[in-house]
Order: structure tokens, then C-alpha cells, then sequence
């Protein structure tokens, strides 16, 4: 008896550490899948809140671009209402970027062209004389309420900024630099324009130190085969590193889109300058298209077409 008894005693024990072995395998697999779960919801939890922060940050930027949209609507009627005249000669170089950047702001303006004759240069001198052609003595002047204002660049960046066209921060140094270096390329061609080293005094109205016929020659040579084509490379090189998409920002338009289009036009028309040849561009196949593109822009085809004609006519 004692030995049945010590035998169901063994079983009982058996059974119950098998029992208490499984009930420690269910726990630990309960342990398992309740830190599973606490795992899951934190992975959860954090694609909610990355999602979150997505939509904020969607929702501020389109706040944000609505903001602009509303602040160069203000800014554009603004300069509509303060009589902005624009004054320079009748072909495009320095004055047709501003011109195109109040076209494609929809600012109105009076479009004074001074024909590039002797006699329209004779214009701009006597106006110098008496004092009535802005504080530089030179075209192009931009009058805003009856005050004139000069230099170029300063105009082309003042339309810019306020029809949205000139931006901040980073994206404006990227727009500088590609001004600063269209505007090294058309002090270079001065020579050839001038047919002198130097150009008009603004004395005798008259360009300085003539260049001979030979020194012409040579400066055109180099022009065309060295200074030109080398400077665009560095132009070609900005667009080719620039964001997706068709400008030099990208998607978003800019005062140097204008100006690099003005310039690579003059250029390949053969007006960028008496001796210079559209062969310095042949490096630069993204500026040609890039022209190209703005050119088919519908504000700027209309307003090419209708000067196109006046001039005809």
C-alpha cells in the first residue's frame, strides 16, 4: 500500500510540473504577445503622429503659399495705382527683363521707348542735361509717383520682389548669382556695341578710347571663342543643377528666367552685339531650350508679336 501510495504521489507531482510548465510556456507566450501589441501600437502611434506632422506641414504650405499668392495681388495693385512709368530704348538688352517682369506681374505701366537712333541717344543726353532723366543720367529710369529711380539691376530687383517674381533667402542667392553673372556677360559685349573701349562719356554723349577696325576684329574673335562661350558655360552649368523642373527654381519663376531668355535671344537673333555669333551658345542646349520655353509662355509670345508688329509697321 505504502508503495501504490508513493507511486500515485510521484504522478500527481508529474502531472502537476507538466501543468506548471505549460501554464510558465502560456505565460511567457502571453508576455510575448502583449509586448507584441504594446510594439505594434508605438509603431502605430508614430505613423499617426508622422502623418500628423505631414498634414501640418502640407496645411502650412499652403497657407503659406496662399499668403503670397494674397501679398503680390496687394503688391501688383499697389504698383498699378502709384503710375509706374518705365523709360529706355526701343530694342530689348537692360530694359525688356523689367519690362517682362511688370508684364508677367500684370502691373500697368507707361512703356516710354526711345528709338535707338542718334536722335533718340541725342534725347536721352539733353535730358540729362536738364536733369529729367533720373539720378544716374541714363536709361533705363523707372518712375514710381513722379520720382525716377535708375540702374537696371535695382529696378529689375525692386519689380521682382514686388510681383513676386525675386525671392528670399536661399533661393534669392541662387537668383543673384545667376544675375550677377548675365550681367558680367553683357559688360563683356560692350566693346563690340560700342566699337570703343569705354562707353558714352556722359559729357559728350560720345564712346570712349574707339577701337580700330583691327582691334575690333580681335575683340570679337575673342569674344566669340573664348570670353562668351565660357561665361554661358557657367550659366548652363546653374539651370543643369538647378531643382526639378523648368526654371532655374525649379518650378517657380523667376527675374533671372527673364533676363537669361532676354539674353540668349539677343544672341541668337544676332542683336546681342555687331560681330557676335550665336556659336557661343553651342555649349548651352538647356539656355536655348530654356528660351525657348519662356518664349512660348502666352503673356510673353502676345507681347513679342505685338512689338514684332509695331516695329513692321
Amino acid at each position: 500500500m505504502a508503495g501504490s501510495g508513493s507511486g500515485v504521489m510521484a504522478t500527481a507531482l508529474s502531472i502537476t510540473g507538466t501543468v506548471l510548465g505549460i501554464a510558465m510556456q502560456m505565460a511567457a507566450l502571453g508576455s510575448q504577445i502583449f509586448f507584441a501589441m504594446v510594439n505594434m501600437a508605438g509603431i502605430a502611434f508614430s505613423g499617426i503622429k508622422l502623418w500628423i506632422k505631414m498634414q501640418l506641414a502640407a496645411l502650412a504650405a499652403a497657407m503659406g503659399l496662399v499668403r503670397r499668392v494674397r501679398t503680390r495681388s496687394r503688391r501688383r495693385h499697389r504698383l498699378s495705382d502709384l503710375g509706374i512709368k518705365l523709360t529706355y530704348f526701343d530694342f530689348k538688352s537692360r530694359g525688356e527683363p523689367i519690362r517682362l517682369a511688370l508684364l508677367l506681374g500684370k502691373v500697368e505701366f507707361e512703356d516710354e521707348r526711345i528709338p535707338g537712333t542718334p536722335e533718340g541717344y541725342s534725347e536721352v543726353r539733353r535730358r540729362r542735361e536738364a536733369r529729367c532723366i533720373g539720378p544716374g543720367g541714363q536709361v533705363p529710369v523707372l518712375e514710381v509717383k513722379g520720382v525716377q529711380y535708375s540702374q537696371s539691376q535695382a529696378i529689375l530687383r525692386f519689380v521682382g520682389r514686388e510681383v513676386g517674381l525675386y525671392p528670399e533667402g536661399m533661393d534669392q542667392l541662387v537668383v543673384d548669382q545667376v544675375e550677377e553673372t548675365l550681367d558680367e556677360i553683357r559688360d563683356l559685349t560692350l566693346p563690340a556695341w560700342y566699337g570703343a573701349a569705354l562707353p558714352r562719356s556722359r559729357n559728350t554723349g560720345e564712346p570712349g578710347v574707339p577701337l580700330s577696325e583691327q582691334q575690333r576684329a580681335e575683340v570679337s574673335s575673342a569674344l566669340n571663342t573664348d570670353y562668351l562661350p565660357s561665361k554661358f558655360r557657367i550659366v548652363e552649368g546653374l539651370l543643369a543643377g538647378s531643382p526639378p523642373g523648368p526654371w532655374f527654381l525649379g518650378e517657380r519663376l523667376s527675374i533671372c528666367d527673364i533676363s537669361s531668355y532676354v539674353l540668349v535671344e539677343e544672341i541668337e537673333t544676332e542683336s546681342g552685339g555687331p560681330g557676335i555669333s550665336p556659336s557661343v551658345l553651342d555649349d548651352c542646349p538647356l539656355l536655348r531650350a530654356h528660351a525657348e520655353r519662356f518664349a512660348s509662355l502666352p503673356e510673353v509670345a502676345a507681347h513679342n508679336a505685338k512689338h514684332a508688329m509695331q516695329q513692321a509697321s
